[in-house]
């Protein structure tokens, strides 16, 4: 399978693949890798380094040993980067798909505005128990007829930063008093009548993928033109 197929990312962590990569070309070669990798798989041998292999990475790491301490290493690589030579991380870089941006808002004072925030702002006591790392969820806030956020009802849950001063004023975590300012002045149209909120400290790709998605959704649907997403 090509490491761009869709298929890739869903089962790469559950089982081995072959990098065949994007044409028939390859096919040859793949399927003496596929032969080589399941033998060794079917008697139970050792697997070598997805390079060495040639499956996709996998994600999983383990220990080993190297010729060299790693300061050396790292030094190594520096020098053979500011030479132009290649070189190889020992670290995968993670790969994030690109979105195309948002037409900006043509007119503001019709438009339908959305605090959504990763700050891990929760209702008093947690009731939908935001994780305040590595989050799974997130929890929808009712703010209709909320002019200001009373410290008083509101938490900030995130491991990912010092919560002190949002939890004296969330208003500076989502400026909520400020937005109500603009909509009073008719500055925008109409504040949402939700803010939607989740936290950020080490959230797994697929976890923040799918509330961004599952959020996103939701505002569409109550024809939110725009938004105002605060982060610590």
């Amino acid at each position: 399978m090509d490491e761009d197929n869709v298929g890739a990312d869903l089962y790469r962590k559950r089982i081995y693949i072959v990098n065949s990569g994007p044409s028939i070309a390859r096919m040859t070669p793949t399927l003496q890798r596929m032969a080589a990798l399941g033998i060794k798989l079917a008697r139970r041998e050792s697997i070598g380094k997805p390079q060495d292999e040639g499956y996709l990475p996998r994600g999983i790491k383990r220990n080993g040993f190297a010729a060299k301490p790693p300061a050396e290493r790292a030094v190594d690589m520096l020098l053979a980067k500011l030479r132009g030579e290649p070189f190889h991380s020992e670290i995968a870089a993670p790969k994030f798909a690109g979105s195309k941006p948002a037409a900006p808002l043509r007119d503001l004072k019709s438009a339908v505005i959305a605090l959504v925030t990763d700050g891990g702002l929760v209702p008093e006591g947690n009731p939908d128990k935001i994780e305040p790392g590595r989050p799974t969820r997130f929890t929808t806030i009712p703010i209709s007829g909320v002019t200001s956020l009373d410290p008083n009802k509101y938490d900030a849950v995130h491991s990912g930063y010092d919560t002190a001063i949002a939890n004296r004023d969330p208003n500076r975590l989502v400026p909520l008093d400020a937005m109500r300012e603009l909509e009073r002045e008719g500055a925008i149209g109409k504040l949402h009548e939700f803010v939607h909120s989740t936290g950020g400290a080490h959230a797994a790709v697929e976890n923040a993928t799918r509330i961004g998605k599952d959020i996103a959704s939701q505002l569409k649907t109550a024809g939110v033109t725009g938004v105002i997403l605060t982060s610590t």
